[in-house]
């Protein structure tokens, strides 16, 4: 699928793995290399959860992320983190990963 959207030549579109929580997948850092690879600018949207380490964006930035985006579902925690299905999903959008 990479290798097609890239063929729809420039300026090169943006992929943004997202849906749930992209670091649930193994493979998420290959899927982001072969897309950079292709020459497409990778993205991701994942959810405010622990899978988000500094470990984990050092690695997809080296694979070739270039930009990350976190949702904001609601104004106060509660709202938030029964929205995402886990207490303090909200909190962890307010400090650095680990």
């Amino acid at each position: 699928m990479f290798d097609r959207i890239a063929s729809f030549g420039t300026p090169r579109p943006i992929v943004i793995l997202t849906g749930g929580d992209p670091f649930e997948r193994p493979d998420l850092a290959a899927l982001t290399a072969y897309g950079a690879q292709v020459g497409l600018h990778m993205a991701l949207s994942p959810s405010a959860t622990p899978n988000i380490t500094a470990a984990r964006l050092t690695e997809l930035q080296a694979a070739g992320a270039n930009a990350v985006s976190l949702s904001l579902d609601g104004a106060r925690a509660e709202t938030h983190d029964a929205f995402r299905g886990f207490e303090g999903t909200h909190a962890a959008l307010w400090r650095r990963p680990r």
